[in-house]
C-alpha cells in the first residue's frame, strides 16, 4: 500500500533561493493543508487544526511506503514541520518514493503540469489554482490598519477553499502519473537515497566569510563606479547603454571587452573603463548571496544536488549552483581571507581586483565543520578515458594506462613536430583536441568555441580523427545500432560495443542498456527523414525530451555523436555512483559531488586522501580494463 501526499505550504522565506531545508526551520513557515490518499482512493485532507489521521499513524508505524513528486520536499517539511508541530509520526528516510525521479529516469519531464501533459492523462495539474498556491504561499502587503512590521496573509477561506481543491488534484495527478512509471531498480534505489542522505548533511559555508565579502563586494563597486564617473561623467559600471556609446565598442559583453583589450587599440581612459567593467561584472558573486539565504541554523547549506539532474543520470546542481564556481584567477586564495574579512579593500586590490579575489575565494568559503576536515577525489579526463576504453582505442588507452602524455602527443601530431619540441601552447592545443573532440565536434564549432580560425581547426579535428579512427567508428556504429533497434522493435543489438551497450525498442521507448545494467531512456522513437548538417537528407532516429535551454518538450535527432557522448557521461556517472555508495560503506560521508568529484566530510583523525582516492579508483566487474586515474585532496576548505 503506499500513502500519496501533497502538502501547500506558507512562508516568509523564499522557497525558490533558500531551498526546502531553510525554508522548513524558519518559524514562519507552517503547512496550509496537505492532501493525501491510499493506493487508488479518493484523495482526503488535512488542515491545522485536525485530529492526526489514524490511517496515516498506523501506515508510517508499520513502515509504509509514502509517495510524492519531489518528495524530498514533502519529505522535510514533514519531519521538520509537520511531525514536531502536529504530533505525526516521522516516517524513515527509507519509506518515502519520489514519482520526480522515477520521471527523470525514464526521460519524461519532471515538473508535474508538464509530465500529465506529455503522458496525456485524464487527470490534469490546475493551473489557476497553481497561481493561487503561489499567492497564499508569500506574504501580502499590510493594509493601511496594520502594522507595516507584521506578518499577513491570504487567508480567507474562500481562497482556502480553493486551494484545498487544488492539492486534493495534485494528489490525484501524481497518482495517475505513478501508474505509469517504472520504479527505480534496487541498485538505483540505492542511489537516490544515497543523494538524499548528502542533500539532509549538505555542506558548511564560511557565512562571516560571506558576509565580509558581501560588504567588501559593495565598496568595491561603490568605488569602481566613482572612478568611472570622475573619467566619463557615467554613474555606475552596470550603464551598458551608456558605456557602449561612449566607447565606441560595438556591445559590452565579456568576450567583447576581453578581444578589445588584447588589441591594444584602446586609448588609456576607454581601456580602464574597459577594465572597471570586467573587474566588477563577475557574475560568479552572485554565489555570496546565495550561499547566506541557503544556510541553515548551523551554517550548512543542504539540497544542493538533484538527483538524476540530466537525462544520461548525472546530477545537476541547486539552490547555489556548485556546479560552476570558477576555478579562481589568484594563487593561494586562502591568503585572502584575513584581508576579506578586515574589509581592507586596499590591500586586497594590490593582490587583484576585488571583484576577481572575491571570485577566487568562492570555493574557499565551503569548509569543513570543526574538528572535521573535507577530502575531494576527482576522476582525471574520465569522459575521455571511457570514451577510449569503450571504442577500444588501444593506443590512447595505453597512454592513460601508463600515465603517458596523452596531450603531448596530441599536440605534437597537430602541429606536426616531435614530442620533445612540444611546448605549453601545443600541449594546450593537445588537450583541448583530446576533451573536445570525441563527440563529432565539427571545425567550425571548434572554431567558434575556441577562439580559433577555422583553418586551424580543421587541422585540429582532422587531427584527432585520423589518429582515433576506432572513436570516429564508435560514432557510426552507436548510429547504425540505434536505427536497427528502432527498425526492429523487440530485437536487442549492440555490435558497436561488442555487447557493452545494447539498444532495443520496447513500449514506447528505445531503451539503452549501459555497461552497469542501468537504462538510459529515450522516449517516443521514431524513423524520420531529416537533413544533416552537410545538407543531404536521410532516414534517421528521433526521439523526445525536455530541452534544457527551452525547457520544452521536444523531438531531437539522436545522432551518432550525441549518442556516444550520452553513453560516455552516463558511464562516468555510474562509476562515480558506484564510488559513492563504496565510500559511504567505508565511513567517509558525502557532502558535495561537482561534476566528476566526489567531496566527503570526516573527522581530523579519520582516512586520508590516499585511501579515499584507492576507494574511488576500483572498478566494478563491468568496467574492466578501464584506466581510472583519482585525483585526491583532503584540507579544512574547498578548493580546486
Amino acid at each position: 500500500m503506499i500513502l500519496h501526499i501533497d502538502f501547500e505550504t506558507r512562508s516568509a522565506v523564499d522557497l525558490t533561493k533558500a531551498g526546502v531545508y531553510r525554508y522548513a526551520e524558519d518559524p514562519s513557515t507552517d503547512i496550509l493543508c496537505m492532501a493525501y490518499a491510499f493506493d487508488d482512493d479518493e484523495p482526503e485532507l488535512w488542515v491545522p487544526g485536525d485530529e492526526v489521521p489514524i490511517s496515516i499513524v498506523h501506515h508510517v508505524k508499520a513502515l509504509g511506503n509514502l509517495k510524492a513528486h519531489n518528495a524530498s520536499f514533502e519529505r522535510i517539511i514533514w519531519r521538520d514541520v509537520l511531525g514536531p508541530r502536529y504530533g505525526f509520526p516521522i516516517p524513515d528516510m527509507e519509506q518515502w518514493y519520489c514519482s520526480a525521479a522515477e520521471a527523470a529516469a525514464m526521460g519524461l519531464p519532471r515538473h508535474l503540469g508538464q509530465l500529465a501533459s506529455v503522458l496525456k492523462l485524464d487527470q490534469q495539474k490546475d493551473d489557476s489554482g497553481h497561481r493561487l498556491m503561489l499567492l497564499l504561499s508569500k506574504p501580502r502587503k499590510p493594509r493601511k490598519d496594520e502594522d507595516p512590521a507584521g506578518l499577513y496573509w491570504y487567508d480567507d477561506p474562500e481562497r482556502l477553499k480553493r486551494l484545498y481543491k487544488y492539492c486534493r488534484q495534485d494528489v490525484r495527478v501524481e497518482q495517475a502519473v505513478s501508474k505509469y512509471l517504472r520504479p527505480l531498480s534496487a541498485a538505483e534505489r540505492e542511489v537516490y537515497l544515497a543523494d538524499q542522505r548528502l542533500n539532509d548533511r549538505g555542506i558548511m559555508v564560511d557565512l562571516p566569510l560571506v558576509e565580509a565579502a558581501e560588504r567588501l563586494a559593495e565598496a568595491a563597486k561603490k568605488a569602481a563606479n566613482a572612478e568611472l564617473e570622475q573619467l566619463t561623467g557615467i554613474e555606475a559600471v552596470t550603464a551598458v547603454g551608456q558605456l557602449t556609446e561612449y566607447t565606441g565598442l560595438p556591445d559590452f559583453r565579456r568576450d567583447t571587452l576581453e578581444k578589445a583589450l588584447k588589441s591594444g587599440e584602446l586609448d588609456g581612459t576607454t581601456q580602464r573603463v574597459v577594465e572597471l567593467r570586467l573587474d566588477t561584472a563577475k557574475t560568479s558573486v552572485q554565489k555570496l548571496p546565495a550561499m547566506r539565504t541557503a544556510a541553515c541554523s548551523d551554517g550548512r547549506v543542504r539540497g544542493t544536488l538533484l538527483y538524476h539532474g540530466a537525462g544520461t543520470g548525472r546530477w545537476s546542481g541547486r539552490i547555489v549552483q556548485f556546479q560552476n564556481v570558477p576555478r579562481g584567477e589568484v594563487q593561494d586564495p586562502e591568503r585572502l581571507i584575513p584581508l576579506v574579512l578586515a574589509g581592507d579593500l586596499d590591500a586586497v586590490s594590490e593582490i587583484a581586483p576585488p571583484m576577481v579575489a572575491i571570485s577566487s575565494l568562492l570555493r574557499s568559503m565551503v569548509r569543513a565543520a570543526p574538528g572535521h576536515k573535507l577530502i575531494a577525489g576527482d576522476y582525471a579526463q574520465i569522459e575521455a578515458r571511457v570514451l577510449a576504453w569503450l571504442a577500444g582505442q588501444r593506443d590512447l588507452l595505453d597512454l592513460f594506462a601508463n600515465d603517458g602524455p596523452v596531450y603531448e602527443t596530441m599536440g605534437a601530431a597537430i602541429h606536426g613536430v616531435s614530442l620533445e619540441a612540444v611546448t605549453k601552447d601545443m600541449r594546450q592545443d593537445g588537450k583541448t583536441a583530446v576533451l573536445g573532440c570525441g563527440y563529432g565536434l565539427g571545425a567550425k564549432k571548434f572554431a567558434s568555441v575556441n577562439d580559433v580560425s577555422l583553418e586551424f581547426a580543421e587541422r585540429v579535428v582532422g587531427t584527432y580523427r585520423k589518429r582515433n579512427h576506432k572513436i570516429v567508428q564508435l560514432w557510426y556504429n552507436l548510429e547504425r545500432d540505434i536505427y536497427r533497434a528502432a527498425a526492429n522493435p523487440g530485437s536487442v543489438v549492440s555490435d558497436a560495443t561488442g555487447g557493452r551497450v545494447k539498444y532495443t525498442v520496447r513500449g514506447q521507448y528505445l531503451w539503452c542498456q549501459l555497461p552497469s545494467k542501468r537504462f538510459i531512456a529515450y522516449p517516443l522513437p521514431i524513423i524520420e527523414e531529416r537533413e544533416t548538417p552537410w545538407g543531404d537528407v536521410k532516414p534517421c532516429v528521433t526521439v523526445c525530451n525536455v530541452n534544457s535551454m527551452t525547457r520544452k518538450w521536444e523531438r531531437r535527432q539522436l545522432y551518432g555523436g550525441l549518442a556516444t557522448e550520452n553513453v560516455v557521461q552516463a558511464i562516468a556517472r555510474d562509476l562515480l555512483a558506484d564510488a559513492w555508495l563504496r565510500a559511504e560503506r567505508k565511513g567517509y560521508s558525502p557532502v558535495m559531488s561537482v561534476h566528476d568529484e566526489l567531496v566527503v566530510e570526516v573527522p581530523e583523525d579519520f582516512g586520508s586522501a590516499d585511501e579515499f582516492a584507492a576507494i574511488m579508483a576500483e572498478t566494478p566487474a563491468w568496467a574492466d580494463g578501464l584506466p581510472v586515474k583519482v585525483e585526491a585532496w583532503e584540507g579544512l576548505r574547498y578548493k580546486k
